[in-house]
């Protein structure tokens, strides 16, 4: 997995990322920093929140995020498989 960092302190910057993401230019920017991880512990003083598969998180002052090895179980029609291996674009 992989935590992205983003630069910047202000409402703009939020939405100029946002757009970034979308676009792709994350990829390239210099005020994006990825960073590959398999655990991973996120502290701060001030409380943040979080999403987890889409639902927040509220609160708190740590997180931690673990990558667990096939640990997502998937049901998909067989003859589907191969699109694991080709994705559509």
């Amino acid at each position: 997995m992989d935590l992205w960092l983003l630069s910047g302190a202000s409402l703009a910057d939020a939405f100029r990322h946002f757009f970034d993401l979308v676009a792709g230019r994350h990829l390239t920017s210099d005020e994006a920093r990825r960073i590959p991880f398999q655990n991973v512990v996120i502290e701060s003083d001030a409380n943040f929140s979080i999403r987890a598969d889409g639902d927040p998180i509220l609160g708190g002052h740590k997180a931690e995020i673990k990558v667990l090895h096939r640990a997502l179980k998937v049901l998909m029609p067989e003859n589907a498989l191969y699109l694991l291996k080709d994705p559509v674009k």
